[in-house]
């Protein structure tokens, strides 16, 4: 991040799977890493990330989100659930 945006920025929540950045006073940036296919447990990682992402963006119900990073998934096919994650956190 350059000195220029620094006042601008906070991160919030630095995780082993996830970085929460509040930008300005509108704006939070979620950077996710989920597990990749084949790794133990991954469903139960993956549902630990988003509870814990919905918290947060609770807190924040003024705020516009933006969700980026590796979802290590093929959301051509998994349109159903990114449908769910949409009402999870209320992006209707």
């Amino acid at each position: 991040m350059t000195k220029r945006l620094h006042n601008f920025t906070k991160i919030v929540c630095p995780a082993d799977r996830y970085l929460i950045v509040i930008v300005g006073y509108s704006l939070i940036i979620i950077n996710i890493y989920f597990p990749c296919v084949g790794t133990a447990d991954r469903l139960l990682v993956c549902e630990e990330v988003i509870a814990n992402l919905t918290l947060w963006v609770q807190r924040y119900p003024s705020h516009s989100v933006l969700i980026g990073g590796a979802l290590n998934t093929d959301l051509e096919t998994k349109l159903a659930q990114l449908h769910k994650c949409y009402v999870v956190f209320s992006l209707r």
